[in-house]
């Protein structure tokens, strides 16, 4: 197809980096390794870049033996009008280089200029001439960031018709930011470098940054950030090269600041991504919202802590263990535990005199013996646990992207198949990590303690009793759970 030469590999994997959404159905992200197909927007942990192949259609990829992510669900029609939508997106991919207008796009699609206008905008909230715009200020920050070409080159190889024109456009969607060093060839041009060092992550009308870090505030035993003047700062170990990041939060967005030194392109996605899974900000919580109005349970909770995300560990091995690690025993020792963990184990960075720190990799810990976790007062059984959990991971037979793929069955009952890990980790790990918002940990003592308080009754309700109790929430018994865990704060 004719969209098919327009990308290069390396500017199909900078768009599914940034999970870019204009480009869905222009090509499927597949992956060796898995062998599952995406959309460029799937919020999924991105895969490794060796272990990637792209496809220019869903038959292509499934004839190529790759099946669907069911996550983001690549081979479903989400509108009845997906077909016009992908029509009109390759022609403007395709032709993003020549002069054309809305009638040029219309003449194409075979509809008049007006209702291809209106129903286009309908579809991706943007018209036919700004998302045109866009695919070519993408083209044009990639040809800056990888050629040196001149800006006027530039701007002539992405379709503009006037310099004036192009930078006016080149800065409104980037915010007027500039770079602080080197220009491009001609005088009053843009800078080679288009980025500053913050980022920045839209939230959704009804997000509560305050409720979320009275979550990550509850133990003055945490290792891995920290809360200053509502600024969380965080290590994160990215593949290759430590992040420390801040995040806040003002207007309608996380702002994300990196205090040590500006990270790579690869470093700053891979905070952003982080970020982005940390606050589950890809849930749409207004049918939870719904439901929880007409629920005698959850209400008043809900009333109460609007906003509150189920802050999540988008890590699967820091999952897993705090899971295991949290079995049966009270949450200030499971603290403690972890905090000996990575103390002895984790990766750190020291700033200005205050020390960092990531989780361990699951490459460390399963090269471990017993006892090494058994001298930080782990029981024997935890610790074997810890490190055959570990080695799986570092085998690759176990991979979040594939647990993410499957049903919430066929999860539940691969995790459990673990040693070390039974219904309860199981379905915390789906809720906290895989992000099943369907997810019931329905066994937790934190769940069974705040339905005690939020209720007024005399002892815990038996499982049976908060079954029936939890009856209207289906789809949504882990925001159900988590928004009954901050009763107990």
């Amino acid at each position: 197809m004719e969209t098919e030469a327009k990308f290069t590999f390396d500017e199909m994997w900078e768009k599914i980096l940034d999970c870019d959404r204009k480009y869905d159905g222009l090509f499927f992200t597949c992956v060796k390794t898995t062998k599952i197909y995406c959309r460029p927007s799937c919020r999924s942990r991105k895969p490794k870049k060796r272990n990637v192949e792209f496809c220019f259609s869903i038959e292509e990829a499934e004839r190529h033996g790759f099946r669907a992510c069911k996550r983001c669900q690549p081979e479903i029609e989400k509108s009845p009008y997906v077909e016009f939508t992908q029509q009109v997106v390759d022609f403007l991919t395709g032709h993003y280089q020549q002069k054309i207008g809305l009638d040029e796009v219309a003449a194409y699609v075979g509809m008049s200029p007006s209702y291809v206008d209106r129903l286009f905008k309908q579809e991706t909230g943007e018209t036919p001439r700004s998302y045109l715009e866009k695919i070519r200020i993408d083209k044009a920050a990639y040809l800056l960031a990888s050629t040196s070409l001149t800006n006027l080159e530039i701007c002539l190889e992405t379709g503009f018709q006037s310099t004036s024109h192009f930078y006016k456009v080149f800065r409104q969607q980037n915010g007027n930011r500039r770079a602080s060093t080197g220009k491009r060839k001609e005088s009053g041009g843009m800078d080679s470098r288009t980025q500053t060092g913050r980022l920045e992550i839209a939230t959704p009308a009804d997000f509560n940054f305050t409720e979320c870090l009275a979550i990550l505030g509850r133990s003055d035993q945490e290792l891995l950030h920290t809360i200053n003047d509502e600024r969380i700062t965080k290590l994160l170990a990215a593949e290759n090269e430590q992040v420390l990041f801040e995040v806040s939060h003002s207007g309608h967005a996380l702002h994300i600041d990196f205090p040590h030194h500006t990270p790579s392109a690869q470093g700053k996605r891979a905070a952003r991504r982080y970020v982005a899974e940390w606050f589950d900000l890809d849930t749409d919580l207004q049918p939870f919202y719904a439901m929880a109005a007409s629920d005698p349970v959850l209400r008043e909770v809900v009333e109460k802590h609007a906003g509150l995300r189920v802050m999540g560990l988008p890590d699967l091995f820091e999952a897993l263990s705090w899971a295991v690690i949290g079995q049966q025993i009270n949450l200030t020792f499971a603290y403690t535990l972890k905090r000996r963990l990575i103390e002895n184990f984790g990766s750190s960075l020291t700033v200005a005199g205050v020390d960092y720190w990531a989780f361990p990799s699951a490459e460390t810990i399963a090269s471990l013996q017993v006892e090494q976790l058994r001298s930080l007062q782990f029981s024997g059984r935890k610790a074997e646990y810890l490190i055959q959990i570990a080695q799986e991971l570092a085998s690759g037979r176990l991979v979040k992207e594939e647990l993410i793929g499957q049903s919430e069955q066929q999860v539940e009952q691969q995790l459990v198949a673990i040693r070390g890990v039974g219904p309860w980790s199981a379905h915390y790990v789906m809720m906290k990590c895989l992000r099943f918002t369907s997810a019931f940990p329905v066994s937790d003592v934190g769940l069974h303690n705040a339905l005690k308080h939020q209720l007024g009754l005399e002892q815990k309700p038996g499982i049976a009793e908060i079954e029936a109790l939890a009856k209207n929430w289906t789809g949504w018994q882990a925001y159900a759970t988590f928004y009954l865990w901050r009763v107990l704060l």
